[in-house]
């Protein structure tokens, strides 16, 4: 039994809740800003707050990203319904034997969503990986990635924008007990962007910095993923967890970052 779990896409994704709008009437009792500034004449340095107000509830939500260079896109107000890119995807059988293969994979992200509505990037994006499968058991298989993908830039004037090379590397196993399979996978992500920038002014501390996504988009990320499928169904919980030097927290020997800290997902297949 081949199995896998999905590879995160080429694209980069924003997941949105619709943005509801308060009453005329009432008085927000909740706000959350946060801003990022970058200077033209000094583009290697990020200027961010992060300003929160209130604890009671959520009535409205404003998604913004932005320097002066440009705006990528600006969400606030009322709800927001957005197309995401279209991510093609081909494998070939390389070789292959009664417990094993080895596969090589195509990737092409064609920009169909928006920018401006955060539903797509605005450029095309290819990768090519490497997969291996090996069955020692009848209950276990054993996954393998390698893979490279070449992004283009966010389609806007923006200071801030992706690297262009990206590595990605994974392993996962899967083990069957009767009807039902679990599954464990751990990916590793090269930064989304690139190094030089710094969060400016340090708010709040080494608290300010652990507590934002400033890790995710700028450092090695890795995430582990637990599954357990029976049927067409299959729950799972994901975390980012990446070993290496933190001196900036109490856990000195790996690193968490909040973009986003705890995922819970529920899926559903159906063949065609």
């Amino acid at each position: 039994m081949r199995l896998r779990l999905g590879h995160r896409l080429l694209a980069m994704t924003l997941l949105l809740a619709p943005a509801v709008p308060a009453p005329a009437a009432a008085h927000p009792t909740y706000s959350v800003d946060y801003l990022v500034r970058v200077s033209r004449r000094d583009p290697g340095r990020a200027h961010v707050r992060w300003l929160l107000a209130g604890i009671d509830e959520i009535r409205s939500l404003r998604l913004v990203f932005r320097d002066d260079g440009g705006t990528a896109f600006d969400l606030g107000g009322a709800p927001v319904l957005a197309v995401g890119d279209l991510a093609l995807r081909n494998q070939i059988t390389l070789a292959e034997a009664a417990s094993w293969g080895v596969a090589a994979r195509l990737d092409l992200k064609v920009p169909v969503g928006s920018l401006a509505s955060a539903g797509g990037s605005g450029g095309f994006d290819a990768g090519a990986g490497l997969l291996a499968t090996l069955e020692p058991t009848d209950w276990l298989t054993l996954h393998g990635l390698v893979a490279l993908s070449a992004f283009s830039e966010l389609a806007c004037t923006c200071s801030l924008q992706p690297k262009t090379w990206h590595f990605t590397g994974e392993i996962s196993a899967a083990a069957s007990w009767g009807k039902t399979t679990f599954l464990i996978e751990d990916r590793a992500l090269s930064p989304l962007f690139p190094g030089g920038w710094n969060r400016n002014p340090p708010t709040n501390g080494d608290d300010g910095l652990l507590s934002s996504g400033f890790f995710a988009d700028f450092r090695v990320h890795n995430q582990v993923t637990f599954a357990v499928r029976r049927g067409r169904f299959t729950v799972w919980l994901s975390e980012d967890f990446t070993p290496g030097p933190n001196p900036r927290s109490t856990l000195s020997w790996a690193w968490s970052s909040n973009a986003p800290d705890i995922l819970l997902g529920l899926s559903f297949t159906q063949p065609l």
